[in-house]
């Protein structure tokens, strides 16, 4: 007779309860076949397993492709690093560059500023 909390210990394939209950792990229909009615417990267990399985097969599924394409992308970067190189040299060379952006951004407040003044009167 199964009582209410059932404290299931995995040995070998057969999960067995402190009252001497056995329960076997049927891997053919992915279900647990217990004596007593009261398997919730190790069904969850079961099915906790097999979802904790399908998420580390995907998981590695995508680490692969992430490190296929840092693969295949090396050579982009050093493309990469050439052209920030460049930018900065012609950001030396011609320092008015930082300004423009500074200037669009002031006349752009002033605009709106002006928008909402004008729209209140």
């Amino acid at each position: 007779m199964c009582y209410n909390s059932i404290h299931l210990l995995f040995n070998n394939g057969v999960y067995s309860t402190p009252t001497g209950n056995t329960c076997f792990l049927d891997i053919h229909d992915c279900g647990i076949n217990c004596e007593c009615g009261r398997n919730s417990i190790a069904v969850e267990s079961f099915k906790n397993e097999k979802a904790f399985l399908w998420y580390s097969i995907i998981a590695t599924i995508i680490t692969v492709i992430l490190l296929l394409l840092v693969w295949v992308m090396r050579s982009r970067v050093s493309f990469l690093a050439a052209l920030f190189r460049e930018t900065a040299h012609c950001l030396g060379s011609i320092p008015a560059l930082f300004l423009q952006p500074i200037i669009t951004f002031f006349f752009l407040v002033l605009f709106f500023t002006f928008w909402c003044v004008s729209c209140n009167g």
